[in-house]
C-alpha cells in the first residue's frame, strides 16, 4: 500500500486504463467503420492494419482488467455499507451516470452529427421525447457492473456463509492455476462466440467477450476475500511481461500477414472453427498475461502517488464518463486538418486526453452533488 493506506499502484493502473480507453475510442475515430459516432477513415491497408492491431490489442485485456479491479473492490464495499445502502450506492454511482448518457447524451450526439453530415428531418425535441438513438454506448460497462454487482449481492444473502468459509492465503495462485484460468476463459470464449461472434450483439452487450469479464470479475472478488497481495514477484512477474510481449508480436504478424484476424464477418470472430478457437485463445492468454504484468510493473514501481497521479486517478471515473462526447466533437472540429490518419490520432489524442481530465476536474466534478455519483 502508498502512504495513504490506498492500493496506490492500483488506483495508477485505473489511471492508465481510463486513458486507454479515450485512445481506443479515438482510434475508433480513424481506423474503424463500426462501433463509434464519427469517423475519418483511410483506404489505405497498412493504416487501417496498424489501427486493427492497435485496437485488438487493447480489447483483448483493458475491459476485463477493469471488471477484475472492480470486482476487487465490491467485496469491501458490500460488507462496509450492507445490502441496502450498496445497492443504493451502486444505483447511484452506476445508474445515473447510465441513464443519462443513455437517454439524453447518446441520442444529442448522434443527432447532432447527424445534422452536420446527413441532414434529418426531426428536431432535436422529437430526438430526446421521442427515445430515438436511445443506447448505452460506452456505459454498458457501468451497466454490466450494475448487474454484476446486485448479482454477488444476491449471491451474499442466498448463500450468507460462502464468502465466510473461503481461506485466507495471503498469497496469489501459482502460474499454473492461472494458466488453467486462462484454459477456461478460452474454452468458454470459444463456445459463447459459436453463437454470438465477435461483433454481434444480444440487445445491446456483445457477449463474445463476457465470458472473460465475468471471470474476472469473480477473480477480482476471490482476490480480496482471500487477501491476494496482487504485487507480483519479479522472478514472476518478468514472466509474464515476456508473455504478453511475444502474444502481442504475434498478433502484430498475424494481422499483416491476414487482415481478416480479429475481423467481424469472419471465421476468426466466431463459429465452430479453429481459426475462433485460436484468437480466443490469444485473447484468453493475453488477457491473463497483461493482467499479471501489469499488477507487477506498477505493483513494484508505481505503488506511490504525488499530486498530479492521485489528482488524475480521483477524475478517472468521471472522464470515462465524458470522454464520449469530448472526443467526438474535437475530432469533428479537426476534420479540416489534413494529415496522415495516425499523425491525426496522435494529434487528437494528445489534445483529447488532457481535455477530458480538464473538464472532468473543473467542470463535471464542480456540480453540486456530484460527489455521490464521482
Amino acid at each position: 500500500m502508498g502512504k495513504t493506506g490506498r492500493f496506490e499502484f492500483i488506483d495508477n493502473i485505473r489511471t492508465v486504463l481510463t486513458i486507454g480507453v479515450i485512445l481506443h475510442h479515438t482510434a475508433l475515430t480513424y481506423g474503424a467503420t463500426y462501433g463509434w459516432y464519427y469517423y475519418e477513415s483511410t483506404d489505405n491497408t497498412f493504416i487501417n492494419t496498424i489501427f486493427a492491431i492497435f485496437l485488438e490489442a487493447n480489447r483483448g485485456y483493458f475491459m476485463g482488467f477493469f471488471f477484475f479491479i472492480a470486482g476487487y473492490f465490491t467485496p469491501g464495499t458490500l460488507d462496509r455499507k450492507g445490502p441496502c445502502s450498496f445497492i443504493i450506492d451502486r444505483l447511484l454511482r452506476l445508474g445515473i451516470p447510465w441513464f443519462l448518457f443513455s437517454f439524453l447524451v447518446r441520442p444529442s450526439i448522434i443527432y447532432i452529427m447527424n445534422v452536420n453530415t446527413l441532414g434529418i428531418k426531426y428536431s432535436f425535441t422529437e430526438n430526446i421525447l421521442q427515445m430515438k438513438n436511445v443506447a448505452p454506448g460506452p456505459m454498458w460497462f457501468l451497466e454490466t457492473l450494475l448487474v454484476f454487482s446486485v448479482g454477488y449481492m444476491l449471491w451474499n444473502l442466498l448463500l450468507p456463509d460462502s464468502d465466510s468459509k473461503k481461506k485466507e492465503t495471503g498469497k496469489i495462485p501459482g502460474d499454473l492455476s492461472i494458466m488453467t484460468a486462462g484454459l477456461l476463459i478460452m474454452f468458454l470464449t470459444f463456445v459463447v462466440r459459436t453463437f454470438y461472434p465477435v461483433g454481434s450483439r444480444f440487445l445491446h452487450f456483445q457477449l463474445g467477450n463476457f465470458p472473460q469479464y465475468i471471470t474476472l470479475f469473480a477473480g477480482g472478488i476471490v482476490a480480496y476475500r482471500l487477501k491476494w497481495p496482487l504485487i507480483i514477484a519479479a522472478d514472476r512477474g518478468l514472466k509474464w511481461i515476456a508473455a504478453a510481449v511475444i502474444l502481442l508480436l504475434l498478433l502484430t504478424v498475424a494481422m499483416l500477414a491476414n487482415s481478416d484476424v480479429a475481423r467481424p464477418g469472419t471465421a476468426f470472430a466466431g463459429g465452430f472453427a479453429w481459426q475462433s478457437l485460436l484468437l480466443s485463445a490469444w485473447e484468453s492468454f493475453y488477457c491473463i498475461s497483461m493482467v499479471m504484468g501489469l499488477l507487477f510493473l506498477f505493483g513494484n514501481w508505481f505503488n506511490h502517488q504525488g499530486k498530479l497521479a492521485r489528482a488524475l486517478s480521483a477524475d478517472a471515473y468521471a472522464v470515462y464518463i465524458v470522454h464520449t462526447p469530448l472526443i467526438v466533437f474535437l475530432s469533428y472540429a479537426m476534420n479540416d486538418i489534413t494529415l496522415n490518419p495516425l499523425l491525426k490520432f496522435m494529434l487528437v489524442s494528445l489534445t483529447g486526453v488532457p481535455l477530458c481530465f480538464l473538464v472532468s476536474h473543473y467542470l463535471l466534478k464542480k456540480i453540486p452533488r456530484s460527489s455521490k455519483i464521482l
